[in-house]
């Protein structure tokens, strides 16, 4: 839960407790880092820290999840993609603690892979949901229950299942193009920066600013 602009209320991370026997342990350090820091809550706490963009970028709280279909644009590529992104950048800041959180994190991506295929397949392929819950019990390590309840949550939201692993996969080629054109140069703090800095976008419209931002650092470059 997003904080407010005057800070009297702080940013909240609430974790599901129903059906304890049944969530998996080791997934839980990749879900801080998902909803946490450097996740969402970091991501919605410079949003809404940043009085340059206009309200309907820096309040990215939804209270009723399901309600967003019928709202505005959140722009879940770039959102969901961030976080997802996020999941990996713990391993290279040293998060996971033990060989069984790593296969947390690759469970989870495996998860976003996975509902590639059944949001697709619900919405583009003719599939049931029922079919959907099977395919997605026999692809991953998730519990039946577990299935359930996010395929019925995917028959109700089209496209926003595959936001995950899209926008992800966006933002790793737009940092390796990065990497690639800056060498040495390159500054991985001013590039989340530029990441972060702008508010929800369009990833055609992120991948611009990113560009933008190499030819700049370019030209610092051969001053």
């Amino acid at each position: 839960m997003q904080g407010t602009a005057d800070g009297a209320r702080p940013g909240r991370f609430y974790v599901n407790v129903s059906n304890l026997d049944k969530r998996p342990k080791y997934e839980m350090c990749a879900l801080a880092l998902h909803e946490g820091i450097p996740g969402h809550h970091l991501q919605g706490a410079l949003a809404i820290e940043n009085g340059a963009l206009p309200s309907f970028l820096r309040f990215l709280e939804d209270r009723r999840y399901e309600f967003c279909p019928a709202r505005r644009q959140l722009y879940a590529a770039y959102l969901e993609g961030w976080a997802l992104y996020c999941e990996a950048l713990g391993e290279e800041m040293g998060i996971y603690g033990s060989p069984l959180e790593i296969f947390g994190r690759l469970s989870m991506e495996m998860m976003r892979a996975v509902r590639l295929v059944v949001d697709t397949g619900i919405h583009d392929q003719g599939w049931s949901v029922a079919r959907a819950i099977e395919y997605m019990a026999a692809k991953t390590g998730m519990h039946h229950h577990e299935c359930e309840a996010e395929c019925f949550r995917y028959e109700a939201w089209p496209g926003q299942a595959c936001a995950y692993k899209v926008g992800e996969i966006a933002i790793w080629r737009m940092r390796r193009a990065a990497e690639a054109a800056l060498g040495a140069a390159f500054d991985i703090r001013r590039f989340h920066t530029v990441l972060l800095g702008s508010g929800p976008l369009p990833l055609d419209v992120l991948e611009a600013l990113v560009q933008d931002w190499v030819q700049r650092e370019l030209g610092e470059k051969k001053q």
